[in-house]
């Protein structure tokens, strides 16, 4: 598969003197958009929280937004390398750019409304260490209580899987907390998860042609597909609460997600339309088990009244039966670059760094964290 990977020099120079040659450099890579005060939260858990096995730097891609993200950053952030893009791209491309910026032997990308926790990055770090061919690595991901919403790694998904799902195959996979595990059967939520710089580049990063949803799945399965090894890692916990969303913005989002998941069946399988037959049948089934009593709760999505997980199941149903015609979200960044980008480079900036002129940073100094003082 050939992906479009962003292209530019990516800085090599890196300050290793505080750190021991064992340990990694890790590079924390955040895409944002429209999402200041949730990415100033996340921020912050990394100041608090930070990788302090060795040094550490934070590189933010902003996707063009208009709510003061980037003036934010330079005002409170001013360690934070910062790529201001001009024009709006999926979340796969964004990453390859803030990825191709950064200069991290390991990647940690973290969505901009995720927090991290006591020694999060510095477990997942270590875990790369149980064996050479582990080049991945995840842990739980918690809603805002604390509970866990994945306490395992997601199985990769066949045209066979909403079938298995409408059967309720996917209740007894579920059941209890994954132990720590190295597996190929399995791929972490992309939300946080830690890839070692040397395996991204070798399967050519993110494929851009996943706008929005399914490029982690994607990318994992082509990292599996070249003998490399996931990590489960059952004590680095990430928080990254369920959006708060209206119940029209969940089912047009559901119907992003199944257009994406189409497209990755399409890339792997060739097996779209039996993956589109199984989504109608499992969302009809689930649909018609909201309607009898006592067995709702069988279908409820987490902190979701059964109204919001009935129009979600609607929204899937939709979209692959009617095939949806409204305008995608590639379809409305496409719309906004035409009224509002500007052709020049991004501007990447930073306390530390500097700008060339052509979107690339030069040299910048990382964050060091003694681990003795932390």
């Amino acid at each position: 598969m050939t992906s479009n990977r962003a292209t530019g020099e990516r800085p090599r120079s890196v300050d290793r003197s505080t750190s021991s040659s064992t340990s990694p450099v890790v590079s924390v890579t955040i895409v944002n958009h429209e999402s200041r005060d949730l990415l100033r939260r996340c921020l912050d858990s990394l100041r608090e929280f930070p990788y302090t096995l060795g040094p550490m730097e934070i590189v933010v891609l902003d996707n063009a937004s208009d709510d003061g993200s980037v003036e934010m950053l330079r005002a409170d952030f001013p360690d934070v390398v910062v790529v201001a893009e001009n024009v709006r791209r999926g979340y796969g491309a964004n990453q390859n750019r803030a990825i191709n910026a950064s200069q991290g032997d390991v990647i940690f990308m973290l969505n901009p409304d995720a927090i991290v926790h006591d020694h999060t990055i510095d477990r997942l770090a270590a875990s790369l260490r149980r064996d050479e061919r582990v080049t991945i690595a995840g842990g739980p991901i918690a809603n805002e209580d604390g509970s866990l919403r994945q306490d395992r790694l997601h199985r990769f998904p066949t045209p066979m899987s909403p079938y298995m799902s409408a059967l309720g195959f996917e209740r007894l996979h579920s059941r209890g907390p994954m132990r720590s595990a190295v597996t190929s059967h399995g791929w972490p939520s992309g939300a946080a998860c830690l890839v070692e710089r040397s395996a991204f580049d070798e399967v050519g990063g993110f494929d851009e042609r996943f706008f929005m949803y399914s490029e982690d799945t994607d990318l994992f399965a082509r990292l599996v597909a070249k003998d490399h090894l996931v990590a489960w890692v059952p004590d680095a916990i990430v928080t990254h609460p369920l959006p708060d969303e209206s119940v029209d913005l969940a089912a047009r989002r559901e119907a992003e997600i199944v257009n994406a998941e189409l497209q990755y069946m399409s890339e792997h399988f060739r097996g779209a339309l039996v993956f589109r037959i199984g989504v109608a049948i499992e969302s009809s089934v689930k649909l018609s088990v909201a309607l009898l009593p006592g067995l709702s709760g069988l279908i409820r999505q987490h902190g979701k009244s059964l109204a919001h997980t009935q129009r979600v199941q609607r929204a899937r149903l939709a979209a692959v039966v009617l095939r949806n015609r409204k305008p995608r979200l590639g379809d409305l960044a496409d719309e906004w670059n035409r009224k509002n980008a500007q052709p020049s480079a991004p501007n990447a900036i930073a306390g530390s760094g500097h700008d060339t002129g052509e979107g690339h940073p030069t040299k910048r100094n990382l964050i060091v964290f003694d681990s003795s003082t932390t």
